[in-house]
């Protein structure tokens, strides 16, 4: 976020959405790299973590086969694509940048199924923060943004070698070959993952592609100044969702109540920590906006920013539901709603985006993003009133926007520092002692594991 942030601030927005429209790109042919094999690594190996091996080996070769097929379909892409040619430069290096990227997230995945994070944790720190250094001296001296990007694909390969030695050396595999043997059932099981996953992003990056199909690289910056944001936030629960997936599936499998349980804590954590971020974005959206990239450069993303709030509390919402349904093996059923929303989505942004451009596109977000909810609960109905609604998390959801309300008719006088430090000081107050039960709260916080 920091490195799109200083790109925004050193290039201006028209270099920004090059920069953007080409990363949105590596976003979904990364997709077609991963379709579903990390997520597929990850729960397998953590519900039978002594065949651990065994499945690596018989879904590597298959992973490979992908990410080399992504790197040709987004240099076919930007070769006869009519983007700008900044823009195709910099799809041409970024799809370089897939297949250290993929790799490196599979073994990340291996780990993951282990339960052991602080690999990944400690590899991203490190690649992230040398390629932050890299770009505040790019920027500084001015050099052209297309140095900027490969320095970026320069990084995602040194998290693909120190996460594949942190793997042999901690798993002690002696090596690792390559089986082919069950290609075709394992591409079967795949194939829901996949779709669900390149779908799924789809619906969300499919605005950015539109925009700079349609309006060009301008609004593309525009656009994903505010998207930025949002994604930023969204980071919370990928985050979050990513530690507890691998319990969840345990669970599933051991125990339904505690799957039940836990589901329903991570509902409410989640919520818990959306509400003043989406208050705070909503209230203060041009001081946001301000700060983060200079208001006269990127005013017109004012207004998409506060609709992007509201698109944060639905999306935080609807995330648990979607994580229980993964976790029960139902991923044929959330490949169907990607491929619906998608379908949807389109739909929408053919008529919005010509007429009313990146507001346009803000809308079809919100309205797609209430829509997608609705097939998940029906679908989850069996326990949907269980994990998604408390008496405690009601109560400060309406206390949150009694607040948001009163402070909306005075914002213009309200000092914003002190306004957002207060407001959240008070609200962590009021979560830790009124959010949780004791209970809740005991585990919330514990340190060791739960088991």
């Amino acid at each position: 976020m920091i490195m799109f942030i200083g790109i925004a601030r050193f290039y201006g927005a028209e270099a920004f959405g090059q920069f953007t429209t080409a990363h949105t790109f590596t976003s979904l042919f990364f997709i077609v790299a991963d379709f579903g094999f990390d997520l597929l690594l990850s729960t397998e190996v953590a519900r039978n973590q002594t065949r651990a091996k065994e499945i690596l080996e018989r879904y590597l070769p298959l992973k490979l086969v992908f990410t080399f097929t992504a790197v040709v379909l987004m240099s076919t892409l930007a070769f006869f694509g009519s983007q700008s040619e900044s823009t195709k430069m910099l799809m041409y290096i970024f799809s370089l940048g897939i297949i250290g990227n993929s790799l490196a997230n599979f073994f990340f995945a291996l780990m993951k199924g282990y339960e052991q994070l602080q690999h990944e944790t400690k590899i991203s720190f490190f690649q992230n923060l040398l390629l932050l250094v890299v770009l505040l001296t790019l920027g500084l001296l001015h050099t052209p943004i297309v140095y900027v990007a490969i320095a970026f694909v320069v990084s995602r390969f040194a998290g693909l070698v120190l996460i594949y030695f942190s793997s042999i050396r901690v798993l002690k595999f002696p090596s690792i070959s390559f089986s082919l043997e069950h290609w075709k059932e394992t591409l079967v099981q795949c194939l829901p993952f996949g779709f669900n996953l390149l779908f799924g992003t789809l619906y969300f990056q499919l605005d950015t592609i539109l925009l700079s199909y349609w309006k060009g690289d301008y609004e593309v910056g525009i656009y994903q100044a505010a998207m930025k944001l949002l994604v930023l936030v969204l980071i919370i629960p990928e985050v979050i969702i990513n530690a507890m997936l691998p319990v969840l599936s345990r669970f599933h499998s051991e125990d339904e109540g505690k799957w039940l349980h836990l589901g329903k804590l991570l509902h409410k954590t989640l919520f818990y920590t959306v509400m003043p971020i989406a208050m705070i974005f909503f209230l203060y959206t041009e001081r946001i906006i301000e700060i983060v990239y200079g208001v006269e450069k990127f005013k017109e993303s004012i207004p998409i920013l506060r609709l992007f709030s509201v698109c944060l509390l639905i999306r935080f919402f609807n995330a648990t539901v979607t994580v229980m349904l993964t976790t029960s093996r139902r991923q044929s059923v959330l490949m169907m709603i990607s491929i619906g929303l998608t379908i949807l989505n389109i739909g929408f942004n053919v008529f919005a985006i010509p007429l009313y451009g990146t507001i346009g596109a803000a809308y079809v977000s919100l309205i797609t993003t209430v829509i997608a909810g609705i097939p998940t609960y029906i679908i989850a109905k069996k326990y949907f009133w269980k994990i998604l609604f408390d008496t405690r998390l009601m109560v400060t959801f309406v206390l949150i926007g009694v607040t948001t309300f009163a402070l909306w008719s005075i914002k213009e006088f309200s000092m914003f520092p002190i306004s957002v430090f207060a407001m959240i000081i008070g609200y962590l107050v009021l979560v830790y002692f009124g959010g949780y039960s004791v209970e809740e709260r005991k585990l919330v916080f514990a340190i060791k594991s739960y088991r």
